[in-house]
């Protein structure tokens, strides 16, 4: 047997605790040469106290522990790694060239049995970000099994941990204890964690400070072969972003409104976050995949937020994301009335989350209609028709002999006298014959002409001659967003979740009607 006890470790550069521990027991000690060999049946580990940090530079004090010299022994055709009190952020020297007819010489045969890990505290800072950081793991407990040198060993982990006042931390799994990117298959548990200290890296990597919440995190790290496989299931309750905090890091992203997509009525955002990559690769940085995951699904979510919401609707997103009038109309119709229903619910699911209703009008399709409307009603009061503020005239006839006089008239009025004559003129030219005008005398008797094709023609003249009402698009527009505005009010929407949007034009349409697209964004 052996034992080291009192161990504290300093840094060479300042002074600074780096390692220590109460007691470190080594039972059924079995150490040889010739054959090599190192047994031991059991290490026990009391009162560990650990420092990690990430300087400025995003180095890690714990490469500065382990380096190579720079120049190799003259005698050997290998490097020989020595202990050297680094100061604390010091990167691994470069490894001299080995000589090609040189072989590495083998692993020293290591084998543990168990490592028993007592009452241990990591402590653990980040300076490389905007806002420095500080985490503390205490309680440190847990034991190792089955630590060898043989690449083909399997050593199993189980630890577990107190993170803050009420959180915890558990680490269970297996890995190649001397060379963990040829296997790692960990799992990683943290629990009920606070997370306002971690403010630090939303700052740096999102802009934006914590103001409250918790978290539940799962981490697998899966690698085999230096293929890294993992997926990680992240938990949050009552999330809240705080104040901007400029950083030349962080990701441009609407994190107000992927928060608002991802929670649920409860205030919890459940996420699952895969990550791939090569642990070979130089450039391989986990926190970087973490990152890059996370930063492409908030992206997918708010690019795409009634696909990501498609669930709740019970069907795709094509089905709720736009809600079709007729041209020219307000009035909502019985489907889109479900479609809104639809939103309604998944707002009752999402309550951070609300609806902007667009003021809209097709400039081509509903400009035609209000022209269409606005000429019918010229022509129902020329035929002597009382009509209400919004009734429907209805339409025109072009086989009523009162009907074509009337059409006649409202030409005559717009063009002149002899404007029916030319435009039977101009007709006639274009089709060739001449048309059959209305006998005035049986008009009065409601007998027309039997030329219906020469009529139709002239009410279209007069309705790309007839000018929109004056504020006619705009009091439409308002009138569409007003009347879809109501529907989610009458679903239960609170009204301060439902705002209008400023009137604008819109660029497509369909030949079903026009569509106006609700937009989901985050709750005022």
């Amino acid at each position: 047997g052996a034992s080291v006890d009192g161990l504290r470790l300093r840094e060479a550069e300042g002074g600074g605790h780096f390692l220590g521990w109460t007691s470190l027991e080594a039972a059924g000690l079995d150490f040889s040469l010739g054959p090599d060999h190192l047994g031991i049946t059991e290490l026990r580990l009391k009162g560990a106290d650990a420092k990690v940090v990430v300087q400025k530079d995003r180095s890690v004090n714990l490469a500065g522990v382990m380096r190579q010299p720079a120049t190799a022994p003259e005698a050997s055709g290998s490097t020989t790694a020595v202990a050297s009190a680094a100061p604390a952020g010091a990167s691994a020297a470069p490894s001299p060239p080995v000589s090609e007819a040189a072989s590495a010489p083998e692993a020293f045969p290591v084998i543990i049995d168990r490592i028993r890990v007592e009452n241990s505290v990591v402590d653990f800072a980040d300076y490389s970000l905007v806002l420095p950081f500080a985490a503390r793991i205490e309680g440190l407990k847990g034991v190792a099994k089955g630590i060898s040198s043989d690449a083909n060993g399997r050593a199993t982990l189980a630890f577990s941990g107190r993170v803050g006042e009420y959180g915890e931390a558990d680490i269970d799994g297996q890995l190649a204890p001397f060379d963990p990117t040829h296997f790692t298959d960990i799992e990683i548990a943290f629990r009920n964690i606070a997370l306002t200290p971690l403010s630090p890296y939303s700052a740096t990597f999102a802009g934006r400070t914590i103001k409250a919440g918790d978290l539940d995190l799962s981490l697998q790290y899966k690698v085999d072969n230096q293929k890294l496989l993992g997926k990680n299931e992240v938990v949050l309750q009552n999330f809240k972003l705080g104040e901007s905090v400029k950083s030349k890091d962080a990701v441009s992203l609407p994190l107000d409104l992927a928060i608002a997509l991802l929670s649920e009525s409860k205030g919890r955002i459940d996420l699952a976050v895969p990550v791939s990559g090569d642990v070979g690769d130089p450039k391989f940085s986990y926190g970087h995949l973490i990152w890059k995951a996370i930063g492409n699904l908030i992206t997918g979510v708010v690019t795409a937020p009634f696909r990501a919401l498609g669930s709740l609707f019970g069907g795709g997103e094509e089905q709720v994301q736009a809600i079709r009038f007729k041209s020219g109309s307000a009035d909502l119709m019985p489907m889109e009335r479900q479609r809104i229903a639809k939103v309604a619910t998944a707002l009752s699911q999402r309550p951070r989350l609300a609806v902007r209703v667009p003021a809209a009008t097709h400039a081509e399709r509903d400009g035609y209609a209000l022209r269409r409307v606005g000429l019918r009603r010229l022509h129902a009061a020329e035929m002597g028709y009382e009509l209400a503020a919004l009734e429907d005239p209805g339409p025109v006839s072009y086989s009523n002999g009162r009907s074509q006089r009337a059409l006649e008239k409202l030409l005559a009025v717009r063009g002149g006298e002899d404007a029916p004559d030319r435009f039977a003129a101009s007709w006639a030219k274009k089709q060739g014959r001449e048309p059959e005008r209305v006998n005035a005398a049986l008009a009065l008797v409601g007998r027309g002409s039997p030329d219906h094709e020469f009529y139709r023609a002239m009410y279209l003249e007069l309705v790309n001659t007839t000018p929109e009402p004056p504020g006619g698009m705009q009091a439409l527009a308002a009138a569409r967003a007003e009347a879809i505005s109501a529907e989610f009010r009458a679903r239960g929407v609170e009204a301060a979740r439902v705002s209008i949007g400023k009137a604008a034009p819109m660029q497509k349409a369909k030949p079903s009607g026009v569509m106006l697209p609700l937009e989901l964004v985050a709750a005022g």
